[in-house]
């Protein structure tokens, strides 16, 4: 009797870790919308040194910058939050859309205490709408402020 259990106890043990495994479809992702408008241009006059120039004091890994910048440009400016309350990756894509113009810069910054991974998609500059996959890791909330120029 003692050497069938101890046949059959690794199967066992290994089928109650699959019965209780999670998956998680990364593939299955949610699309958000934004509309940059009036309201999100930054006026010439309005704009800081770290602004116009897109420096910073610290970078974080998971930033992402695309893109020249123009002497001509118009440039839009929103702060996006993203609030993961779960156990799992959270993974979505962001359109974002310009009422006039071609987006030829895209930036995705992280404020401080923030740690989304932004990535851009094929293609993403030359129209008046471009977008970009964005991860939060579980249980946080992520600041993101989103720099966009268009001509």
């Amino acid at each position: 009797m003692a050497s069938y259990v101890v046949k059959i106890l690794p199967a066992l043990i290994y089928l109650a870790a699959v019965l209780n495994a999670q998956a998680f479809d990364v593939t299955e992702k949610r699309v958000e919308h934004i509309d940059l408008t009036e309201k999100d241009i930054v006026k010439k006059d309005e704009m800081d040194f770290k602004l116009r120039d897109n420096k910073r004091e610290s970078r974080f890994i998971g930033d992402l910058v695309i893109g020249e910048r123009l002497a001509d440009e118009t440039i839009f400016r929103r702060s996006v939050e993203i609030s993961n309350p779960t156990d799992q990756v959270y993974n979505s894509a962001i359109m974002l859309s310009v009422e006039r113009g071609t987006i030829h810069y895209v930036s995705v910054n992280n404020e401080k205490n923030s740690y989304a991974v932004a990535c851009d998609e094929p293609y993403s500059l030359g129209t008046s709408r471009t977008s970009f996959n964005v991860r939060v890791p579980p249980n946080t909330k992520s600041q993101l402020w989103l720099l966009v120029a268009a001509h």
